[in-house]
């Protein structure tokens, strides 16, 4: 009987086993998927330096006056 229990706990400490990787194994990403962030994210960096290329050319385009060149002053 006691063998049979012995068993019985191995079995069950198994499928315990078993059940716990699967739901805290992380999900594996396909190199596709990576390659689709990765892409999406050179996209969001490259639209933020487009936004702010342009924030920066509207800004010279609306200065009143173009600044002049600082003289030296011989200090």
């Amino acid at each position: 009987m006691g063998a049979i229990s012995a068993a019985c706990a191995v079995v069950l400490a198994a499928a315990w086993l078993a059940i716990w990787i699967r739901d805290n194994h992380p999900p594996y990403r396909t190199p596709e998927q990576v390659a689709a962030d990765v892409a999406r994210y050179r996209a969001d960096r490259l639209t933020q330096q487009t936004i702010a290329d342009r924030e920066a050319c509207e800004a010279i385009w609306n200065l009143t006056e173009i600044p002049q060149p600082r003289k030296e002053t011989g200090q």
